[in-house]
C-alpha cells in the first residue's frame, strides 16, 4: 500500500535531520513522515513504546523502502536552547524526562543512537521525545552520560564549548553551588542513568506543563530549516 494513498507531502523540515511533513488527506492534520530502506529500523520502532521517546504511529512499504508515519512535533530542544534562559524547574523537566526515555531503553538493553539537542523533540504540551531510536545499538552508560552532558550545557548557556568539554563558561544565570551545576558535573562521573535520576536537581516537583510556554515562545521566535518544492 502506498503512503501517497493517504498523505500528501507539503513540505520538508530539519530536525537533526530533514524530514518530510505530509498532510492526511482525510483530515488535513499534519504528521511527519520518514523514508527507512531496511525493516531493521522499523522492527526497531514497532517493538519499542514509551512516552518519551516518538512514537510510530504507522508504516507503509512501497517497493524496497519503507514510510513510517509520527506525530507532527515541529519543536527541538535546539530552539529551547536560545534566550531567554531557562528556569531550573523547566531544566529539571527536560533533562528528567530524556532520562525516563533512556531508562526504558536501557531496561531493554539499548541506548539511543547520536543523540543531541536537535534530534530531541517536545511537544505542545512540553512532552519531551527521543527522535532517534530507530538507531538504537546495544548499551553504553558512558556514552549516554557524555551526551546528556552536552544536550544539558547547550541548554544552560545556550551554545556549546569550543573546547568540546563539558561545563560552563559562564555562571551568569547558574550559580556555582546550585542543583543545575551540579547535576552539569555530575554527568561527567556518573556511571548509571539511576545516580542521575537520584540528583537533587530531580527531587524538585517538575511537570511537562511547565514546559507549555517556553515551547509556544521558541515557536514563533526561532528560526527552523525547510526546504519546500
Amino acid at each position: 500500500e502506498s503512503p501517497w494513498d493517504h498523505y500528501r507531502q507539503v513540505f520538508e523540515l530539519s530536525l537533526g535531520s530533514f524530514v518530510i511533513v505530509v498532510s492526511e488527506k482525510a483530515t488535513h492534520d499534519l504528521f511527519t513522515m520518514k523514508r527507512f530502506q531496511g525493516a531493521d529500523e522499523v522492527r526497531m520502532l514497532q517493538s519499542l513504546g514509551h512516552r518519551n521517546l516518538h512514537q510510530m504511529l504507522e508504516c507503509f512499504r512501497l517497493d524496497d523502502p519503507y514510510f513510517a508515519v509520527f506525530g507532527y512535533d515541529p519543536i527541538s530542544l535546539a530552539h529551547i536552547a536560545w534566550p531567554p534562559f531557562l528556569t531550573e524547574l523547566q531544566l529539571a523537566a527536560i533533562v528528567g524526562q530524556i532520562l525516563d526515555g533512556l531508562v526504558y531503553l536501557a531496561t531493554n538493553g539499548l541506548e539511543p543512537g547520536p543523540y543531541k539537542c536537535s534530534n530531541i523533540l517536545v511537544d505542545a504540551g512540553g512532552t519531551v521525545k527521543i527522535s532517534n531510536h530507530d538507531s538504537c545499538r546495544g548499551i553504553a552508560s558512558k556514552q549516554d552520560m557524555k551526551a546528556l552532558g552536552y544536550i544539558t550545557m547547550e541548554l544552560m548557556q545556550k551554545y556549546p564549548n569550543s573546547s568540546g568539554s563539558i561545563g560552563l563558561e559562564d555562571f551568569e544565570h547558574w550559580p556555582s553551588d546550585g542543583d543545575a551545576v551540579g547535576f552539569l558535573a555530575m554527568t561527567t562521573s556518573a556511571t548509571s542513568l539511576e545516580q542521575l535520576l537520584s540528583h537533587p536537581l530531580l527531587d524538585c516537583d517538575w511537570r511537562d506543563e511547565d514546559l507549555k510556554w517556553i515551547v509556544a515562545l521558541a515557536a514563533v521566535t526561532t528560526h527552523r530549516g525547510w526546504r519546500y518544492e
